[in-house]
């Protein structure tokens, strides 16, 4: 059954979305039923504006400042929500269906748009800057090693070192949430796993990384523990 839009309607899906970490559930029209209901309002507005009737003409604009205040907390709040879910969403390769069940007709549009652009900014930073291992040692390396200046032996040289020091990187890992860490190579400006930019680097600089995306790197062997 479709509530009608008002003050208090309105504050109380505020107030929930205030108060819990997740989206709460809101009709799937709702940015559609508050477009229609600002609509009359301003109709009403215009015909007290016709009629001079300035006691409703300040009761009016008092009400459209209030619930317009309103829908704008409403919205930039589910929004952030939304980002960190569509964030959750691309890093473990899974949309919860509850997400989608939560999200209004309008929202769930930019739920999947923002999924859509993320997945295209995870697909270059994995193909262009992060390089694939079948790529490395396959057709791309000549030009690779070329643009990049890599000597022929440092992936033979990465691997043995992740081999000789694996057990070590691992109990390190788990136990510090930042982890200092060499470049194995030049690496340029790239978005990490956290969609925030990185670099660029240069072969032997040292920088402090979480360990999400330090663990990546080292799988990649762009990196190795400082």
């Amino acid at each position: 059954m479709q509530n009608i839009i008002s003050f208090s309607y309105l504050y109380d899906i505020l107030r929930k979305e205030k108060v819990n970490n997740g989206l709460t559930k809101l009709e799937y029209d709702l940015f559609d039923n508050i477009e229609d209901y600002l609509k009359i309002k301003k109709e009403i507005l215009q015909n007290a504006k016709n009629s001079n009737n300035n006691k409703k003409i300040e009761q009016i604009e008092e009400e459209l400042k209030t619930i317009i205040d309103i829908v704008k907390q409403v919205y930039k709040t589910r929004l952030s929500k939304t980002i960190e879910l569509a964030k959750n969403a691309l890093e473990y390769d899974n949309i919860n269906e509850e997400v989608l069940e939560n999200l209004s007709k309008f929202e769930k549009e930019y739920f999947l748009s923002i999924i859509k652009i993320f997945s295209k900014q995870k697909k270059w930073l994995f193909d262009q800057f992060l390089f694939n291992e079948k790529e490395i040692e396959t057709k791309n390396i000549d030009n690779i090693e070329k643009s990049q200046n890599i000597d022929s032996n440092i992936n033979t040289n990465i691997e043995n070192i992740q081999e000789n020091k694996k057990d070590e990187e691992n109990e390190i890992i788990e136990e510090i949430d930042l982890i200092e860490v060499i470049f194995n190579k030049d690496v340029p400006k790239f978005i990490g796993l956290d969609l925030k930019f990185k670099g660029p680097f240069k072969k032997g600089d040292k920088v402090k990384m979480d360990k999400k995306q330090t663990n990546f790197l080292l799988k990649k062997g762009i990196i190795t523990l400082n």
